[in-house]
């Protein structure tokens, strides 16, 4: 385990640590008496001087023969020797100093030994209470880590989740959402410190986190960015061998490679790498906009150097139809890509310059006006995303994203029938457009409920009642049956589920209710 003493510390005058109620035997109990009057807060010569009190008495309950094998003497020296640890971390963060790491590893070893002994004990008697004394602490560093990323902090958040896995570690059991928020939050930490350059940095902090969480495949990918970026190329080689090992065809292997490859200009290589991650999965998106991107740069470099020769040198139409091949090339990619990403500004925006430089005026502008219509739903342009939207219909009449973005924007102006009347050609163009059925099926649920409203509050015996309540109901039902679809494709939408199992039941239909209620009661379990 390796301990970041300055997170320690800041967690520990975060929280007061209670040590539970201690046996009755003697060097057990006196150990105890000490350990009840341990307050980090004391500071930390006193704190430092209790706890080496305690070791002492809990070291001789160790080897008496009549406390040894005792799961609740093993129950307080796990924790006393975790405090132990706790307290060398208040006491390197205090003073600059780094740790004896063998005595670290020592009093870690001990307290596992301990801890496992209670754990190991056939009548279970004080399992409950290493687990509330050490997931207590696991949890409050997971919880100081999701602040940490909040505050977009991190290289704070990856320590903090690491910190979390370690501690559940004394209980011999993984933390699955500590170790993919470390992951995910060295990922980013390591990008921001290769940007930089700041390799040392960068591999210090993936190593700690690989040994902590060894053979995870994707802080391995980490490394091998790192290795390969600073040129360390015995230990990209070693890094690269180990993630092979464990899967030879893992995408997002070659997709980090190809990335790096970009970083470091080795085009060939990185059009390769990319290459690969898509030959594993052709419907890989991270990987169909980068090497479209690639692709795109790289072309026009080529166009730049074919364009600083020589009209009469004969490398010239060469590079030249290269640079164009390229493009076509990146083009295929990114038309694909933007199916499934067609609210993703930097798509558009190079697809805008590809087909200009193509030559084809008609698609190049209309990949300006999606930018605008990016633009406008970027800053909640709702008036100029429906002026836009609506002339890129006009050029694109069967285009159901334009329509999906047009009957949205209406319903953020309120236009409640303009907006049905888009999203239902939307879903014209494509009965299955997942996203449109649940945008109009939750849109006509509003609204239907807007209109019961407004029908509670008309007047005693005002004629409109009825049909309001009549057109109302109808929208409830077309909501129902769009719902459904979207959830036949999405089952566990939580959200959807309860709109559905409120909606039967206020049209009293119980059975339909019923059902609807136990799907929502089964995503608890």
């Amino acid at each position: 385990m390796r301990i970041n003493f300055q997170l320690i510390i800041a967690s520990i005058f975060a929280i007061q640590i209670g040590f539970g109620a201690f046996a009755q035997k003697a060097n057990v109990n006196d150990a105890a008496l000490l350990m009840k009057k341990y307050n980090p807060m004391a500071g930390l010569d006193a704190s430092k001087k209790l706890l080496t009190k305690a070791k002492d008495f809990i070291d001789l309950a160790a080897v008496n023969t009549e406390t040894a094998g005792s799961a609740k003497m093993h129950m307080y020296r796990g924790e006393i020797y975790f405090g132990l640890i706790e307290v060398a971390a208040m006491e390197s963060a205090s003073t600059g100093t780094k740790p004896n790491e063998a005595i670290i590893k020592e009093y870690e070893a001990i307290a596992k030994a301990s801890f496992n002994k209670v754990l190991e004990d056939p009548k279970k008697e004080f399992v409950s209470d290493i687990q509330t004394f050490l997931n207590y602490r696991s949890n409050m560093y997971f919880n100081m880590g999701i602040k940490s990323y909040e505050t977009r902090n991190f290289e704070m958040a990856t320590q903090l989740f690491v910190e979390a896995v370690e501690v559940k570690s004394f209980l011999n059991e993984k933390y699955p959402d500590a170790e993919f928020n470390a992951q995910l939050c060295l990922s980013i930490t390591v990008d921001s410190l290769l940007k930089l350059k700041s390799f040392d940095e960068a591999i210090e902090l993936a190593n700690v986190i690989n040994e902590s969480m060894p053979q995870n495949i994707d802080i391995l990918i980490q490394l091998v960015k790192i290795n390969l970026q600073s040129g360390n190329i015995v230990d990209f080689d070693k890094y690269l061998n180990e993630v092979l090992t464990l899967n030879p065809v893992y995408k997002e292997l070659y997709y980090a490679l190809g990335t790096s490859y970009i970083t470091l200009h080795h085009y060939e290589k990185a059009e390769n790498a990319l290459t690969k991650a898509l030959f594993i999965d052709s419907s890989y998106e991270d990987a169909q906009f980068k090497l479209g991107e690639h692709l795109f740069n790289w072309a026009n470099e080529i166009k730049y150097q074919a364009g600083q020769l020589d009209y009469k040198d004969p490398k010239t139409p060469v590079l030249e139809e290269r640079a164009k091949e390229m493009l076509h090339r990146s083009k295929e990619l990114l038309e694909v890509y933007a199916i499934k990403n067609e609210f993703e500004k930097n798509v558009f925006e190079i697809l805008q310059k590809l087909y200009f430089n193509l030559g084809n005026k008609e698609k190049s502008e209309e990949h300006k006006l999606r930018i605008l219509i990016c633009s406008f739903l970027d800053e909640n342009d709702y008036t100029n995303l429906v002026k836009y939207s609506s002339q890129a219909i006009a050029l694109y009449p069967n285009n159901k994203q334009l329509y999906y973005i047009l009957g949205t924007a209406y319903m953020d102006l309120n236009e409640n029938e303009n907006a049905d009347n888009a999203l239902s050609k939307a879903l014209e163009i494509d009965p299955a457009y997942n996203d449109a059925q649940y945008q109009l099926g939750a849109h006509l649920y509003n609204w239907a409920a807007e209109m019961k409203k407004e029908a509670g509050q008309l007047p005693e015996n005002d004629t409109s009642f009825d049909s309001l309540i009549e057109k109302a109901t109808a929208m409830q039902y077309r909501s129902l049956e769009l719902l459904e679809k979207y959830i036949s494709v999405n089952p566990l939408d939580k959200t959807v589920l309860e709109i559905l199992w409120s909606t039967y039941l206020k049209l009293g239909n119980s059975e339909k209710a019923s059902e609807y209620k136990n799907r929502i009661e089964a995503l608890k379990n």
